[in-house]
């Protein structure tokens, strides 16, 4: 088995779901030759009151996976940018974390009610790395020096 994982940061786009950016996760399996992206910022824009939901953290958000090409495209459609990162995990770490993503493809695994702070493709992606880690995992503060309320990182 030889994959990678690559998370990427997606730039904020115009309409208000994507103000604040996006996050999802690239498995480049070098084996079967795919190259996958794990998406938990996935809805459905027809859902009745959408915005409302969505402001309220109501909405049902899913997981959902796409070729990179297309999922890349419709970004770039939208001129949106692209940051890619490589995680430094080991085998062991990429396999656990390939497994959880398959898990949570299953049935109900896959949806969760978005909440703007607390559960987001963001969170979900720092869970994942952390649930797949074989020791404990540090995020550092993306801003040093500041301690964050969820004021302060809104003002900043």
């Amino acid at each position: 088995m030889s994959f990678e994982d690559k998370p990427f940061n997606l730039y904020t786009g115009e309409e208000l779901y994507s103000t604040f950016g996006h996050s999802a996760i690239r498995i480049t399996d070098s084996v079967s030759n795919s190259d996958i992206v794990y998406n938990y910022g996935t809805f459905n824009f027809d859902e009745p009151g959408f915005y409302t939901k969505f402001i309220r953290g109501k909405l049902l958000y899913y997981l959902s996976t796409e070729e990179l090409e297309s999922f890349k495209n419709s970004y770039l459609q939208e001129k949106r940018g692209i940051t890619e990162q490589v995680l430094n995990l080991s085998c062991t770490e990429k396999y656990n974390m390939l497994m959880l993503l398959q898990v949570n493809l299953i049935g109900e695994n896959r949806f969760y009610k978005y909440d703007f702070l607390f559960d987001n493709c963001t969170t979900r992606l720092r869970d994942l790395i952390k649930k797949s880690a074989d020791t404990s995992v540090h995020f550092g503060n993306v801003l040093p020096g500041k301690k964050l309320s969820g004021t302060l990182f809104m003002n900043t």
